[in-house]
């Protein structure tokens, strides 16, 4: 297996709202993914109580938690706090800059967790350079002259991975996230392409 230089934290948000700056973040899951077997070795999820007013009925609809349900989570503070401790402590990294944050579509999931610190006044305290692995499904897909358009679902079922998990819940597509993640990474040392598309 190819070695990357941080162990990975794929992640996955679920929001009141496609817009980041109307929006919360109301759901929050997150794998660490070993650097070198690309295992999922730990877990962590959260619901967010929403700390914006707003709330759009056709992003409410992807998640389908109920508002009420939301109302009662924790503050974003708290769970902002959790999931660090989380890497820190639970993940026995020095601090949040020795892992690699990665998401499926992290151009939308990134910026939203950047707001969210930015709505709290903290400082943002990952390193700004992500993986998104759409773009590694596009790429692998490209190299075998069959481009690829879609989502988790999609991506699943091209790379043969098991289809039944609770989609639009940000554990659950989290975790899909890394199969997708390693699926990929071993179809590519398989057909020994380049590795530019692990140079991460």
């Amino acid at each position: 297996m190819i070695n990357f230089r941080k162990d990975i934290v794929n992640i996955d948000l679920e929001c009141t709202a496609s817009e980041k700056e109307l929006g919360s973040i109301c759901d929050i899951g997150a794998v660490l993914i070993d650097k070198n077997t690309l295992e999922i070795k730990n877990e962590f999820s959260s619901l967010i109580r929403p700390y914006k007013i707003y709330f759009d009925p056709r992003a409410m609809a992807v998640h389908g938690i109920p508002k009420e349900e939301l109302m009662k989570a924790r503050p974003l503070e708290m769970v902002l706090d959790n999931f660090q401790l989380w890497i820190t402590r639970d993940c026995e990294k020095q601090n949040e800059k020795h892992v690699h944050l990665s998401s499926w579509g992290s151009y939308f999931d990134i910026p939203y967790l950047i707001e969210a610190y930015k709505f709290l006044h903290r400082d943002y305290p990952f390193d700004y350079k992500y993986m998104n692995l759409k773009d590694f499904m596009r790429y692998d897909c490209a190299l075998t002259g069959k481009p690829f358009k879609g989502g988790l679902g999609r991506a699943s079922r091209v790379l043969e991975l098991p289809q039944e998990w609770e989609k639009h819940r940000a554990l659950p597509d989290a975790i899909q996230g890394a199969l997708i993640l390693k699926a990929l990474v071993e179809r590519r040392l398989k057909n020994k392409i380049s590795k530019e598309f692990l140079s991460l």
